[in-house]
């Protein structure tokens, strides 16, 4: 039996522009969508909501962001009021949080690595942000299917494993391309 992630769709807050990815339903995949812009809460809403219809997600994690003690933020709380307005309108939905502590950093690393920078990073972080969230919240969730199928006995339980850096990183093509991949691999 495959342990099932579900379709899910990682959502990073911003007042500006919130950051989306989803991954497939056993978890593999992961892929950033176009940061939503909004200048109101009901516009981030839609632009949310209408994501979600588009995707056919099966599951909503939204980042909390914690100060560094583990307390919440005032932008924790008003992810919290995000999701109360979102499960209102999605009713029956699961809506989850997760600590989103420096995904915004790990992600401006990745991009900046990729090489991506100035407003062409600015445009992509929330995103990327997104995805290294819900990457980390399926990692989380693998190792505890792991361990609760270790205590109950449970041989039949195969957790399938992301491939190392998935798709956080946007796609470069051609010759370009090919030199970031020969740089990687002199790395390794």
């Amino acid at each position: 039996m495959r342990a099932q992630i579900g379709r899910t769709l990682a959502i990073d807050l911003g007042a500006r522009r919130t950051g989306l990815a989803v991954c497939d339903a056993l978890g593999i995949a992961i892929r950033t969508l176009p940061a939503v812009h909004s200048r109101s809460d009901a516009e981030r809403l839609a632009g949310v909501l209408a994501a979600i219809r588009e995707e056919s997600v099966e599951r909503v994690l939204i980042g909390l962001p914690l100060h560094m003690d583990g307390g919440e933020s005032a932008g924790a709380r008003d992810a919290r009021t995000f999701g109360a307005a979102l499960e209102a309108q999605q009713s029956g939905l699961p809506i989850e949080f997760a600590d989103e502590r420096l995904t915004t950093v790990e992600a401006a690393e990745l991009l900046t690595s990729s090489g991506v920078r100035g407003e062409r990073q600015r445009e992509r972080i929330d995103s990327a942000a997104a995805a290294v969230l819900l990457r980390a919240w399926i990692e989380g969730r693998r190792t505890a299917l792991r361990q609760e199928a270790a205590t109950d006995g449970e041989s039949e339980l195969e957790v399938v494993e992301p491939a190392p850096e998935q798709d956080l990183r946007p796609s470069e093509g051609g010759r370009r391309g090919r030199d970031l991949a020969r740089r990687r691999s002199r790395r390794s």
